[in-house]
């Protein structure tokens, strides 16, 4: 009795396995994919990039039609052609957020950065309308930064380039403070003997005729502490 129940239960086990391996060749043989059920997950990674400390700073008190002239144009989000030092003149970037990083065009290869920190609007050229002064930095890295500035009007409702404010490095050129005040530009740069340290701050004032600054009276000057 225990005989014939065992040839059974191993003559239907061998049924199933003749089966199964019957199944697997013909699949194969038609071309069906044979894989395996699984669950999977998808995860997403955001990458966020840090913007620069800055300031945007309105020295002058707005007119009551803040929103409208030179006032509505974010320069915050435009397209600057970087000014400081001749490398860069014929460099065209667009800020976003006030900051630029990516390539310098047209040259390949080289990086550069742009990043506006202050902007103060004024009478400049006593037209009864406000000028915008955008004052910011630019450079490679720490191989040269760079402290400029431009000056832009508006033109049949556009912003045009009028000037630009020489500048230079953090020691030696490099801004101080810039305000307008009774329809004047006042432009305190440091100065340096050395390239370590700022010795002293140099004051000039400019007015706006046209397309260009003319200074007005001398340049003074004083030591830092």
């Amino acid at each position: 009795m225990r005989n014939w129940f065992s040839f059974s239960l191993i003559g239907i086990l061998s049924f199933f396995l003749g089966a199964i391996v019957v199944w697997v060749v013909y699949a194969r043989s038609a071309g069906t994919a044979i894989k395996p059920i699984r669950s999977e997950a998808t995860v997403s990674a955001s990458i966020e990039l840090e913007a620069p400390n800055r300031s945007i700073v309105d020295s002058e008190a707005a007119p009551d039609a803040a929103q409208t002239g030179i006032r509505k144009i974010d320069f915050e989000n435009f397209t600057y052609r970087l000014s400081c030092g001749s490398a860069d003149r014929k460099s065209l970037v667009t800020a976003r957020d006030g900051f630029y990083w990516g390539p310098k065009p047209p040259i390949k290869g080289s990086n550069v950065y742009l990043n506006v920190y202050e902007i103060t609007y004024g009478d400049l050229n006593n037209d009864g309308k406000e000028e915008a002064v955008v004052l910011y930095s630019c450079g490679s890295g720490a191989s040269y930064v760079y402290f400029w500035g431009f000056i832009y009007g508006m033109q049949r409702d556009r912003p045009v380039l009028l000037a630009e404010i020489e500048g230079g490095d953090n020691h030696n050129g490099g801004f101080e403070d810039v305000t307008i005040r009774d329809q004047r530009l006042i432009v305190q740069r440091f100065q340096s003997g050395s390239p370590c340290c700022q010795d002293a701050v140099e004051t000039t004032t400019y007015r706006l005729k046209g397309n260009r600054l003319v200074q007005m009276g001398d340049t003074t000057s004083r030591n830092t502490p």
